[in-house]
């Protein structure tokens, strides 16, 4: 080998040496047993599904907030204004009912969608 070829190689064996020393220790533990299900395309799609149930409720949570909200002015503030106070009477009953009413539909589909997800997990297990 000639001179400079012997210098490029010591460089890189430094180099590699120094590169050892900044890696981070990694510590493998062994699995002992992996179960692998076989899952069709449909079925990861609907288990990946965009939870488009969540939408009432997050709405009902939304309109049950702003009830409570009007509801803690009308409670701790004296309004002189007939009109101002009857407008934050509506908001509040309006937000109160609607918040409980999609709050109940939310919950209702959530229970039905978590259902189906658990029997599709269910049908995917049972195949092994």
């Amino acid at each position: 080998m000639s001179g400079n070829k012997r210098l490029i190689m010591a460089d890189q064996e430094i180099m590699n040496a120094e590169n050892i020393k900044s890696l981070p220790v990694v510590k493998r533990i062994s699995i002992r047993e992996l179960v692998v299900y076989d899952v069709s395309a449909n079925e990861l799609e609907s288990l990946a599904a965009d939870p488009s149930d969540q939408m009432p409720l997050t709405f009902g949570i939304f309109l049950m907030t702003v009830g409570l909200s009007y509801l803690s002015v009308l409670l701790t503030i004296s309004i002189e204004s007939i009109r101002v106070f009857s407008i934050f009477v509506v908001i509040a009953i309006v937000g109160l009912a609607g918040g409980a009413f999609f709050i109940c539909i939310g919950i209702r589909a959530w229970r039905k969608s978590r259902r189906i997800k658990s029997e599709l997990v269910r049908t995917i297990k049972e195949r092994l």
